[in-house]
């Protein structure tokens, strides 16, 4: 096996750090870079990496996650034009 090749769901999952298939799919269903191939998930180290550096990356425009009462401003400013 090549150096940085994830070869399987296991080795996958050890290296992003998620126990659960939900998240791999989910993330999977994002665009993460892994292939099906003969039933076997394969996968680069590097290619995870970038995938997540992108996928984490905040847009300060669409940031209102990290104000906690975002979504009740906004449901005032709607019920209130």
């Amino acid at each position: 096996m090549k150096s940085g090749l994830l070869d399987g769901k296991e080795a996958i999952r050890d290296f992003i750090g998620t126990p659960s298939d939900y998240m791999l799919r989910k993330w999977v269903k994002a665009g993460m870079p892994v292939r099906l191939e003969d039933g076997r998930w394969l996968a680069h180290k590097e290619n995870l990496d970038d995938f997540f550096k992108k996928y984490t990356r905040v847009d300060s425009r669409n940031a209102d996650f990290l104000d906690s009462n975002a979504h009740q401003k906004k449901l005032v400013k709607q019920n209130n034009p």
